[in-house]
């Protein structure tokens, strides 16, 4: 592999693990607002738990977006 190119992987994968993560902490902070008021009467642990479970969904939403910001800007 030549030098240029382990530059060009390095560089997407920086960006689009960033972008992914900021993608996925906003799909999950505006989820979580979304679902507040049915959240009231539950403990942290559950709320921790159901985002938790939901994580996936939220990666699969979030990566195109991830992916094309990534390419944008390592390119």
């Amino acid at each position: 592999m030549r030098i240029l190119d382990r530059y060009l992987v390095r560089e997407f994968l920086r960006t689009f693990v960033f972008s992914l993560a900021v993608f996925l902490a906003l799909f999950a902070i505006v989820d979580l607002f979304d679902r507040l008021s049915r959240f009231l009467d539950v403990s942290g642990t559950v709320i921790i738990q159901c985002y938790f479970h939901r994580l996936p969904w939220f990666g699969f939403q979030a990566m195109p977006v991830a992916v094309l910001l990534a390419a944008l800007f390592s390119l």
